[in-house]
């Protein structure tokens, strides 16, 4: 999947919610490794996106939650291009 077992920088992610669209809105809760995002873009119907630490250092985009799927698309495609690191696991 387009998402799955990305190499993101996850430090960045709230930051490329912010610049998704102006006036955007969010609200993280964490569960474990994953966090859901609730968020509000005025005049769309809200979105729920999960982002999933998964154990090998990577991260999963999950945009299926949630009844406004497009809208959580769009953003998930919006974070991977601001967050995607070419940087893999340490060599040593």
């Amino acid at each position: 999947m387009e998402f799955n077992d990305l190499n993101l920088h996850t430090l960045s992610i709230e930051d490329a919610i912010k610049s998704f669209a102006i006036n955007t809105q969010f609200t993280p809760a964490q569960f474990g490794k994953m966090t859901q995002y609730v968020i509000k873009v005025p005049g769309q119907p809200q979105a729920l996106l999960r982002v999933h630490k998964c154990k090998n250092l990577t991260t999963t985009l999950d945009t299926s939650a949630g009844s406004n799927e497009n809208l959580s698309t769009e953003l998930a495609h919006h974070i991977k291009k601001k967050c995607e690191s070419y940087v893999t696991k340490s060599l040593f």
